[in-house]
């Protein structure tokens, strides 16, 4: 009888300890030289975009298996302050309508998903989480699509975001002359390296 619990101990360790293995997580590691994230939008004059150059993103990355990957326990943080363009007037305008001195960081937070499709290293998903801009936070649903290329892994994706609904007031300029419209177009592609991610690729 001890030996059958003994041996019944030792197959239910074993069990539990592939999930485990198969699941792990690697920290990412952001690659700030190889990224970009951008903010376009319109006006009544011309469009316009302005760039972030200081943020931070975070996540664990995980492989379940060969058709999907995993990601977890995302943050990512931009600097208000950071917002740059080649328009001088626009990056204080852009600067001003972020609120940058109340709320100098733009925070993004997710739990993750652990449904993202890989296909021969391409791979595509959506994940749910929180944008907390001006000092609201709102629900967002991000779709991205990206790359992973042995420990290196891509990932790009655009999504609108109303201003308005942040309680945002959109930048005028030229005593008003310049009005830009509510809704602009974030675009983001992020470079990581991740250690013992060789999923895909050559």
């Amino acid at each position: 009888m001890k030996q059958i619990l003994i041996t019944a101990w030792l197959i239910v360790l074993l069990v539990l300890s592939f999930p485990i293995e198969s699941c792990s997580q690697a920290k990412a590691k952001l690659v700030l030289p190889e990224s970009t994230v951008s903010v376009r939008g319109t006006s009544s004059m011309h469009d316009w975009e302005v760039s972030f150059e200081k943020y931070e993103v975070d996540f664990s990355f995980g492989s379940p298996d060969n058709s999907r990957v995993s990601f977890k326990d995302v943050k990512a943080v931009f600097s208000g302050a950071s917002v740059t363009s080649e328009n001088s007037i626009m990056t204080g305008k852009a600067r001003d309508a972020l609120m940058v001195r109340d709320h100098p960081d733009i925070v993004f937070i997710s739990g993750g998903t652990d449904n993202v499709t890989n296909n021969g290293g391409k791979i595509t998903g959506t994940m749910d989480g929180k944008l907390q801009l001006g000092g609201v936070s709102r629900p967002i649903v991000f779709s991205f699509s990206g790359t992973i290329d042995g420990d290196r892994i891509t990932i790009q994706g655009s999504e609108e975001v109303n201003m308005a609904d942040y309680g945002i007031k959109p930048p005028t300029a030229l005593l008003g002359a310049l009005k830009t419209g509510e809704k602009v177009t974030v675009d983001l592609r992020l470079s990581f390296l991740v250690p013992g991610a060789n999923q895909g690729g050559n």
